[in-house]
């Protein structure tokens, strides 16, 4: 638990020794890695940001600011330059939402189930493909006819409807399952 006031004061709650290779983070982390690695390789390094990451995020890193010319002091070369010469220094980080998720697994506070345990998707580059396939079936349908499909009772005029019709046109059985990989 970091105490901003005091940093000798922060706690160490829990700790979790944690490998790559459970379930299918190592897949989704792997094309994250690959994802930055191509920017950098196509001479994109300038335009990184942990936006275009869903778990290994390319970080800033340096002390940041700027210098006395007022020049970015964490700018490095860039291998490839056609874009751009420079680009600001970055480290690979796991983003907060994957920390949390883990940390509320380690702790048996919310129970996730998992897209690509679910659909069998084996390759991390297909997963948003396989979820819009799997959506689109259903376009052009009205909620009411979406609620018929699914034996869904949309009366009631709950806030999570589309939310649950969402989840069964995936494929998920359980409606009220914490989906790991939008977590």
């Amino acid at each position: 638990m970091y105490d901003k006031d005091n940093i000798k004061n922060s706690l160490i709650k829990k700790i979790d020794l944690w490998e790559l290779n459970q379930g299918n983070n190592e897949f989704i982390i792997k094309y994250d890695w690959l994802n930055v690695q191509q920017k950098v390789k196509d001479g994109y390094a300038h335009e990184l940001s942990e936006s275009l990451c869903k778990v290994l995020a390319p970080a800033r890193s340096g002390s940041g600011g700027k210098d006395k010319n007022g020049k970015l002091k964490d700018l490095v070369i860039q291998p490839i330059q056609t874009y751009s010469i420079e680009a600001l220094k970055r480290s690979f980080a796991l983003k907060q939402s994957f920390t949390n998720q883990r940390w509320n697994e380690l702790n048996k506070k919310i129970k996730y189930e998992s897209i690509i345990d679910s659909l069998n998707i084996n390759k991390f580059d297909k997963f948003e493909n396989i979820i819009l396939e799997n959506i689109n079936k259903y376009e052009g349908k009205s909620i009411q006819e979406l609620s018929d499909i699914f034996s869904l009772d949309i009366s009631s005029r709950s806030k999570n409807q589309i939310a649950t019709i969402i989840k069964k046109s995936i494929g998920f059985k359980n409606v009220k399952s914490n989906i790991k990989e939008f977590e």
